[in-house]
């Protein structure tokens, strides 16, 4: 592949996205969004049975977007002067070396794209205008220290070639903040990074966060964020704050957000609702108190296609759960693990001497820990910018007679050799080196030395393989010379294209000179973009829809919009195309003389004109008007419009259904849609209150759509449903009821004297919530103190507690006289006599093996009739049970085994919660015992029935679960956008 210098132009001018984890819409050239989302589920959805570290790993996991009102605010928009001064002195952008100008030091500029081009978004979207520069998001937690995602620095090559830019917002409209180099920082080493995030059971599991040492201590302007130490969960609503960089724009403040979901029994992640995009990856989510409390590193897919339209615009769904951030504990747990250093996050003060240049320590201050600044150490200072290359690479400008990508210029990325001047990577003698044969090294003239081999495949002339003639494409096997510049033309491909990493086929690179439109529209197969300054290839394929001509034009060879007479879809008299006279509209397809606005227009109304498809639009709308302007006052065959910022006069005579409104409400006179009267408790959108759209749940008050059974209630996790004022409440929550309901079955605790039996008690029932230490949970859900006796001497709630034989307790326990239960309180080899005494147990008469194997510590004899006491010492070998198996009362059952042994696989019943699966479970006609469900899963665990889900207890195998609901959280359409650095940035291809 060649590797081209990217010319330097100015903001705005062009938008460039490296970065895998921002969702850089590659099919954004084929207009396709639903296909991406399929490409991407399929690649996640994975088996049943529980993932591990060799699950399928989540390289980029970030996408999400709005959650009901977009919350997201410039930093000059903001009042809250504690979130401006954040801003200011702790978010950090993530940005690729290439992506600033460096040319005046105290004014630096961007070398990106736009938003709205690079993203291909309507025009009416938010922050159209405004550059797409930073590729995730960071948070200052220390003097030296950055906090960011795991996949935002996938490894120390990847940080070393990423710049810590501060100060990159809007501190007033169209004005950007000035950055100089004082506000930009390298990676000096990569100190904390875990990126475990796999999916299993279709949900992601895992913790993904990263911690930067910068190369020197932040400047006295700058101020690290408090960081939340406690592993503890955050409470449910927990307001949430997040500072970054959504879809690489200047810095974005939202406070919108709050915790739905946060996962207190895995502690891994909390769920969110903040309004965050691609981009936002690494970004602190700060809580209530003003502490990070997470790294933002999940979210659901953010841009939607408008097929209208023809382009993207923001996703928005429901307020509710669909960002998940990683707790923060977990990355301070590596960092202090390791003795880092950091009063503030580890307890330990930085102290000269430590081993650790960190926090503020510098070769001036403690030069034991820190060496002294020298060019060649590997380390670039800024004093180092403009007069050491080696260490500063591309910052410090590589020679003047360098012709390769200048980011490749002593990039700690291998030997770039053939490049006009000597790279220092060449310098390590372990460097991978590019640009010659096999085998040979890079002198200091840069010339390729040695007797490197021509590869077996290579088809093309001896000559012609990396002798610098250029890069010889579709010769069977890969051309050194594809690497650099060196060569010049790419032999083999068209103009535009380059040679693939293999070797074998040309492909288009972005765009041939003189394209007009989005870089991602040309040639690629999303069909004939026409009036983009020069052809599509696309054109050329049969198949490909014509866009950007009005009905009837077809795109000509110089790649203009071109008439070929009276188009067929013309319904007019076809004198009347063309006539010169008037611009006929309404009649299939566009006239010729509409191009003349000097000309009249026939069959629309005295404030229309005709569109490119024939038809009369809106263009005269008033000014306020926000949505399609063909849609303001179109007549009958548009309708009415609500919504749009003014009153639409369509709405005035029109019957029909009202567009941007639910079912059944109108528009009022203001040009919003006229819901009556929502209660003041009411805190969702008004638009969904008793609107027919779906049980809307947990919006403060109940909502009438929730009266209809068939409505899906919203805002309510699998496996509840809304009930009372609105609130959330498991599906099955019995009527009798009268704890907290979300108590009953979710919480993994006995809740006991509630009003009904709590399933959590089936496991059990003893010292339950609610209760006395004296007291269990009787079957019918109250608390009873058992009737021991006054000798009894063990916690009187294990007396006849049907559970276990309880022995040496001052008196007989019962349950003893069940000889099917485990006996507590005796040795192995010793049983309960009626006196409730422990006694050793003679050789039983059932005893089948022989006298001389009972008791002869020869190893554990089991199925032998009865009980061997060599089963009591852990060091005798179990024999006669299979592998997996263990010996207890005499017969073999799996290891982790609970209950009594000679109910397992005994032909009587299936016996439920015992630790293992019992296989008379696999005979349906037999009873559930164990159970308050009566349903029993293939790992041998109790599930609740909750109408059409079955909700398992955690873990394992799902062969029963069969839930027919989607996720609330929306978790399954994970951003998992992570092409974006291959369009501009393919790695070197090493070949051996």
């Amino acid at each position: 592949m060649a590797r081209s210098e990217s010319p330097r132009v100015p903001t705005r001018d062009r938008f460039k996205n490296t970065d895998p984890c921002q969702p850089l819409r590659i099919f954004d050239m084929a207009r396709r969004i639903d296909l991406l989302v399929l490409l991407l589920l399929s690649t996640l959805l994975v088996s049943c049975s529980d993932g591990g570290e060799d699950g399928s790993e989540l390289s980029t996991l970030e996408g999400a977007a709005i959650f009901g009102a977009d919350d997201r605010l410039d930093y000059y928009d903001v009042t809250d002067e504690r979130l401006r001064a954040i801003t200011r002195e702790s978010i950090v952008a993530l940005v690729s070396a290439d992506s600033l100008i460096l040319d005046d030091p105290d004014h630096i500029g961007l070398n990106t794209y736009t938003l709205g081009e690079g993203q291909y978004l309507c025009t009416k979207e938010r922050f159209y205008d405004q550059p797409a520069l930073a590729f995730c998001s960071g948070t200052l937690i220390d003097d030296d220290l950055v906090l960011s995602a795991g996949h935002c620095v996938v490894d120390f090559e990847a940080c070393r070639k990423t710049l810590f830019v501060f100060d990159y917002y809007y501190e007033s409209e169209d004005q950007l903040a000035t950055i100089s180099k004082s506000d930009i920082y390298q990676c000096k080493d990569l100190v904390a990074r875990t990126n475990n995030v796999y999916i299993s059971d279709m949900e992601p599991q895992g913790v993904d966060y990263s911690i930067v040492q910068l190369d020197r201590p932040v400047s006295s302007d700058r101020k690290p964020m408090p960081v939340r130490r406690a592993k503890t969960a955050l409470p449910v609503s927990e307001p949430i704050t997040v500072i970054g960089f959504g879809s690489g724009l200047p810095a974005k403040i939202e406070t919108g957000g709050k915790v739905y979901d946060p996962r207190p029994a895995e502690l891994d992640r909390f769920i969110t609702s903040s309004d965050v995009f691609g981009g936002n990856s690494g970004s602190g989510a700060i809580d209530s108190s003003g502490q990070v409390a997470g790294v933002v590193v999940l979210g659901i897919n953010d841009y939607v296609g408008n097929q209208q339209l023809q382009c993207y615009e923001a996703a928005v769904y429901p307020e509710g759960p669909g960002v998940e951030s990683t707790y923060v504990f977990h990355a301070l747990d590596e960092l202090c693990g390791s003795g880092w250093p950091s009063h503030p996050l580890c307890g330990v003060p930085a102290v000269c001497s430590d081993g650790f240049c960190s926090g503020t320590e510098t070769p001036a201050n403690c030069p034991t820990d820190c060496p002294a600044i020298t060019c060649g150490d590997t380390r670039c200072d800024p004093s180092e910018w403009a007069n050491c290359p080696r260490d500063c690479g591309w910052l410090a400008g590589p020679p003047a007679e360098w012709t390769c990508d200048v980011t490749l210029y002593s990039a700690l990325d291998g030997c770039d050799c053939g490049c006009g001047a000597h790279d220092p990577d060449c310098d390590d003698p372990t460097a991978t080196v590019f640009g010659c044969l096999t085998g040979d090294t890079c002198s200091e003239t840069d010339t390729c030395m040695g007797n490197g081999a021509i590869p077996a495949g290579w088809t093309c002339a001896a000559d012609h393989y990396a002798m610098k003639d250029g890069c010889n494409c579709k010769c069977g096997a890969y051309d050194p010379d594809c690497d650099s510049q060196a060569g010049g033309h790419q032999s083999g491909c068209s103009w535009g294209q380059s040679c693939s990493e293999d070797g074998m086929v040309c492909v288009y690179d972005l765009a041939a000179p003189g394209w007009t439109c989005s870089p991602y529209t040309y040639a690629v197969g999303d069909g004939c973009d026409c009036n983009c300054g020069i052809r599509d290839p696309d054109c050329d394929s049969s198949g490909q829809v014509t866009i950007g001509c009005s009905v009837g034009q077809t795109c000509g060879d110089d790649g203009a919009c071109a008439w070929n007479g009276v188009p067929a879809q013309w319904t007019c008299e076809a004198a009347l195309w063309g006539d010169g006279e008037h611009c006929d509209c309404g009649c299939g397809a566009a006239d010729k003389d509409c191009e003349n606005s000097d000309l009249p227009v026939l069959n629309c109304a005295a404030n229309q004109r005709c569109d490119g498809a024939g038809l009369c639009d809106g263009s005269r709308a008033p000014g306020n008007w926000t949505c399609e302007p063909s849609f303001y006052n179109g007549g009958d065959r548009d309708g009415c419009d609500c919504g749009c910022g003014t009153y639409d006069p369509d709405c005035a005579a029109h019957t029909g259904r009202t567009f941007g409104c639910p079912s059944g409400i109108s528009c009022g006179l203001d040009g919003a849609c006229d819901y009556g009267v929502v209660p003041a408790a009411w805190t969702c959108a008004a638009a969904t209150y008793g609107s027919d759209d779906g049980c809307d749940c947990g919006c403060g008050t109940w909502d009438p759509d929730c009266d209809l059974d068939d409505l899906q209630a919203r805002g309510c996790d699998d496996g509840l449903r809304c009930a009372g004022e609105g609130l959330c409440v498991p599906a099955d929550l019995p009527a009798t009821w009268t704890c907290d309901p979300m108590t009953y079955r979710l919480d993994a605790v006995c809740d006991c004297d509630c009003g009904a039996w709590d399933p959590n008690c089936d496991a059990w029932p003893l010292q339950p919530n609610g209760c006395a230490d004296t007291q269990r949970c009787a079957p019918d859900g109250t608390c009873m103190t058992p009737d021991a006796p006054a000798v009894w001497t063990c916690n009187v709630v294990f007396y006849e507690d049907g559970l276990v034989c309880d022995c040496n307790c001052g008196a007989f326990d019962p349950d003893c006289a069940n000889t099917a239960l485990n006996i507590t309180g005796c040795a192995e080899g010793s049983t309960c006599s009626p006196a409730g005494l422990c006694v050793a147990i003679p050789m039983p008469e059932s005893w089948t093996c022989g006298a001389a194997k009972y008791a002869a510590g020869d190893g554990c004899d089991c199925l032998c009739g009865g009980y061997d006491p060599d089963c009591g010492d852990p060091a005798q070998e179990v024999v006669g049970c299979d592998s997996g198996q263990t010996c207890q009362g005499g017969l073999c059952v799996p290891d982790g085994y609970l209950c009594a042994p000679a109910a397992y696989n005994a032909g009587d019943a299936c016996n439920c919660g015992c630790g293992a699966y019992d296989p008379d479970c696999d005979d349906p006609s037999k009873p559930v015992v164990g159970c308050h469900s009566n349903v029993c899963d293939g790992a041998g665990r109790c599930v609740e029935v909750t109408g059409m889900e079955l909700v398992g207890s955690g873990g394992g195998e799902c062969n029963v679960v069969v839930s027919q609901a989607p996720r609330s959280n929306g978790t399954l359409l994970v951003s998992l956008l992570l092409f974006g650095g291959l369009l501009w940035r393919r790695r070197k291809f090493v070949r051996s």
